[in-house]
């Protein structure tokens, strides 16, 4: 997958597939430098110099620093690799560089699980079938935007992080009591503190990202396979005052979901009757992705080291493509910390509003530890 290209055909439909010829698969470099500074402009999230067509889509920049430091910067185009996917590019890269061979099994190829979904999404799932509530229309008019409006140039950023203790009590004993997933605590932290601060709509869908592997069980297995398989569903629930009545209410609302969302997601991309009923549901209004936690780079034998560059906006082509919402939300544990990250418009209206539903929902995460973190 690392050496797909994509071809577009006289009707303007694209295609994927897998050249024989491994030439321009790749972009490397060799790169000498003083410090750690002068690798930022390296780090912007851009992939110019990628060709869909021709290639390459991958790009590696190695930086030697005056000190004999060396650091990699890993580039891949997106419409080829998906979180999961990174996980397993970087254990490879890992164990070829400490051992001298990669052992982990061959699992069936991407191209097979395509086939299979769209067999699946033409033969056996229907809108009704995939998704068992009605999603709203987006209300872009209520933060005065046009969609055309929402590029990457335009985006914003604020975060914060939770420490270790707190860290450990969302991910581990506060899912006890409800039989909650981490990924359920942030939803409801989401959903609390926007009904509390945005008193004067309803609630949107909040649209969020599944790595996708797991649909067809033990028919295929794509546990070692790179490419990009994530998908995307809404959850939306009716909202309550009670926090963890909030909680509660996610985990009923996803649990009503078939496949983790992936029948969905086919459904309503791979089939007419799909994109008529869920036409509407894009470009979304809110989404969070749960990135996971990333430990394989945290031990101390380690070779590869994760190195939290602070990265400069995008720019180049990339700056000019339209976001897929308006807010997203990022939640990723680093260090056995979470971090919690809005990239949002900054031209949308209710700025100030924004950043109050922010620091609600670092204080909803916390009332939930607080309450919670106590069961065993």
């Amino acid at each position: 997958m690392l050496r797909a290209r994509f071809l577009r055909d006289s009707t303007g439909r694209w295609m994927q597939y897998i050249p024989l010829d491994r030439s321009n698969s790749h972009a490397y470099q060799v790169l000498h430098v003083s410090d750690v500074d002068e690798i930022k402009p390296f780090t912007a999230p851009n992939q110019d110099g990628f060709d869909l067509e021709h290639g390459p889509l991958l790009r590696a920049i190695i930086f030697v620093l005056s000190n004999g430091d060396r650091y990699l910067a890993l580039t891949v185009h997106h419409m080829i690799i998906d979180t999961v996917s990174w996980r397993i590019l970087l254990q490879d890269l890992q164990q070829g560089l400490s051992s001298g061979e990669i052992s982990s099994r061959p699992s069936d190829s991407f191209a097979r699980w395509c086939r299979r979904l769209k067999d699946h999404a033409e033969n056996k799932w229907t809108p009704e079938s995939v998704l068992p509530f009605t999603v709203p229309t987006p209300r872009y008019d209520y933060w005065a935007m046009d969609e055309s409006m929402n590029l990457f140039h335009t985006e914003t950023i604020q975060q914060f992080t939770l420490d270790t203790a707190t860290t450990s009590l969302l991910m581990g004993s506060c899912n006890k009591r409800f039989q909650t997933k981490p990924l359920d605590i942030f939803l409801a932290a989401v959903f609390h503190a926007f009904g509390a601060t945005f008193t004067d709509r309803a609630l949107p869908a909040i649209f969020i990202y599944s790595h996708g592997r797991d649909e067809f069980g033990a028919e295929l297995d794509v546990s070692n396979t790179i490419g990009w398989f994530t998908s995307s569903t809404p959850v939306l629930i009716r909202s309550s005052t009670n926090l963890l009545d909030n909680l509660q209410n996610v985990r009923s609302v996803r649990a009503q979901v078939p496949g983790n969302g992936v029948p969905y997601w086919a459904t309503r991309w791979l089939t007419e009757a799909g994109q008529a009923a869920f036409a509407h549901h894009s470009p979304f209004e809110l989404s969070l992705n749960y990135l996971g936690q990333y430990q394989q780079l945290e031990r101390d034998d380690s070779v590869l080291r994760y190195v939290d560059v602070e990265k400069p906006k995008a720019d180049g082509s990339g700056a000019l493509l339209r976001r897929t919402a308006l807010v997203e939300t990022q939640a990723i544990v680093i260090g056995e910390e979470l971090q919690i990250k809005f990239v949002y418009n900054a031209r949308m209206a209710r700025q100030q509003e924004l950043l109050v539903w922010q620091a609600r929902v670092k204080e909803a995460l916390l009332e939930i530890a607080g309450s919670l973190g106590a069961d065993s």
